[in-house]
């Protein structure tokens, strides 16, 4: 069983300040990533629902023959981080042009075994940062163990807590193994979103409400919202970091977002939470230090 994104997507046909009000909760500056290193970071994705073809998005596939040009999820994640303008639309993500490898999972073939042979591509293909935005409720030694020599070798993987409102532990953001950082998502009253999982395992937060990005067609811009959409987020400040910072390890870069977050007590379901809000300043300053 697998638990993508949230399935709230709401089409946008006008031209606005796409994602402006979480750029400036989170002090995302719009010149913070001017930087000539954009290639040497490697990045990998795994989701489902990609469209090679769109303009907005630089995607390397590592397994071309399985992309799915149906659906969005994937073009989503793909686009907080690094959608780029272009004539069809104006909208960009957070690294603007930035390449991404993708390993697209068919819908129809989402499960344990399906993930853990895509982390196992990512590692033969030593990237350094792998954005899981799937979960799945299901505990498996298989996963548990490719995670693990992921980390091992010094590749940070960002996943999403999950989206069921409850405290379950979903897999991979739940191992608690160095290396692995589980994203929640709060709304956008900066509190925790009601759907988000929560438990002692998710490691920061980020905006994940209404967030915009590239939806199925060249033209389409939609509003998303789930853990799914909150994890790119973390995933992009990750990228910079590494950038800007590469002598850095991961256990380094997640001790750096924790020191770095806003930290607040806010509300999830009328309970009493303590947000560690993800701030894109505070923690560059930390790793320039």
């Amino acid at each position: 069983m697998f638990l993508q994104g949230s399935a709230k997507y709401n089409l946008i046909n006008k031209k606005i300040q796409y994602n402006y009000n979480f750029y400036d909760l989170l002090n995302i500056k719009t010149n913070i990533t001017n930087i000539n290193s954009i290639n040497q970071v490697k990045v990998g994705v795994i989701d489902t629902g990609f469209d090679l073809n769109n303009p907005s998005l630089t995607l390397i596939p590592v397994n071309k023959k399985n992309v799915n040009y149906r659906g969005k999820h994937g073009n989503a994640v793909s686009g907080i981080i690094g959608a780029k303008k272009t004539n069809f639309n104006d909208f960009s993500g957070i690294i603007p042009g930035f390449p991404l490898y993708i390993y697209d999972i068919n819908s129809k073939n989402l499960n344990v075994y399906s993930l853990t042979k895509a982390i196992k591509r990512f590692i033969e293909l030593k990237v350094d940062i792998i954005n899981i935005s799937l979960a799945t409720p299901i505990y498996d030694e298989n996963l548990y163990g490719v995670v693990k020599e992921a980390t091992d070798k010094g590749i940070i993987i960002v996943a999403s807590s999950g989206n069921s409102g409850d405290d379950t532990y979903y897999y991979p953001a739940s191992f608690e193994i160095p290396g692995v950082i589980s994203v929640g998502a709060t709304n956008s009253s900066n509190d925790i979103l009601s759907e988000s999982t929560v438990n002692d395992r998710v490691d920061i937060w980020a905006p994940g409400e209404n967030i915009f990005s590239i939806g199925e067609k060249f033209t389409d811009v939609e509003r998303f919202t789930g853990t799914s959409f909150s994890t790119p987020i973390v995933t992009s400040l990750i990228i910079i970091l590494k950038m800007k910072c590469p002598h850095y390890g991961l256990e380094d870069i997640e001790n750096m977002l924790k020191k770095g977050a806003s930290v607040y007590t806010g509300s999830w379901q009328n309970k009493t939470r303590e947000i560690y809000l993800v701030n894109y300043e505070k923690t560059l300053n930390l790793c320039l230090k």
